[in-house]
């Protein structure tokens, strides 16, 4: 799908399969696993940067899971987990973690 405020930027949506993440099958069908940001990330050309968000639930809805990562095509990879929140708060907020760590799930 092309961007309506960047032109000539894309997003593309994982359709099926009860969630967001990125399927990591190979379509020829053997074991070998693919990766979608290695395949966007080599098309690229300099100066170029890709982003894969993928999200989902876990285990009957109690808990949501989330990683994005940026790649270019020197590859050159970066990982953001949203479970970092717990310690990037406690690091830029001076507090501390309770023990254990309160987690936004059910």
């Amino acid at each position: 799908m092309e961007s309506t405020d960047s032109p000539g930027k894309y997003a593309v949506i994982p359709a099926g399969a009860g969630g967001a993440f990125w399927p990591g099958a190979n379509p020829d069908g053997d074991e070998a696993t693919i990766s979608l940001l290695d395949l966007i990330a080599s098309e690229l050309v300099s100066g170029e940067i890709v982003v894969v968000i993928e999200v989902g639930v876990g285990e009957g809805l109690e808990y949501i899971v989330g990683f994005a990562d940026a790649g270019d095509s020197e590859g050159r990879r970066a990982r953001v987990d949203l479970n970092e929140i717990y310690h990037k708060a406690a690091e830029k907020l001076g507090g501390e973690l309770a023990k254990p760590v309160s987690r936004a799930e059910f």
